[in-house]
């Protein structure tokens, strides 16, 4: 089992990652608590789904780590169906995460 668990430490994302990370709050308007969806990360140029998770319940944000800089989309999924999916483009990402 600890030969697994260093395989799986040493995997790297060799085309799309890097040391810097995204971070975006998913909120609905006038919504309290924060929404927890299902966000997807994508390669802006190909359109390409890099990365897949979801918001925390309780901030609302969700973190993608270890990228390169992008640019990149994210899609906010709604598995209620209550709303339709929400994009946000042009996302460079950065060393903690914030807007450039």
């Amino acid at each position: 089992m600890a030969g697994r668990a260093m395989v799986l430490i040493l995997r790297r994302d060799m085309e799309d990652g890097g040391p810097l990370r995204v971070i975006e709050p998913v909120t609905r308007l006038n919504a309290i608590p924060p929404q927890s969806r299902r966000v997807r990360l994508c390669d802006q140029p190909s359109g390409r789904v890099v990365r897949e998770q979801w918001s925390d319940p309780t901030t609302g944000e969700v973190d993608f780590q270890y990228l390169r800089e992008g640019p990149w989309v994210l899609y906010a999924l709604d598995h209620t169906y209550e709303h339709e999916a929400v994009a946000i483009s042009d996302r460079l990402a950065t060393v903690d995460g914030s807007r450039p």
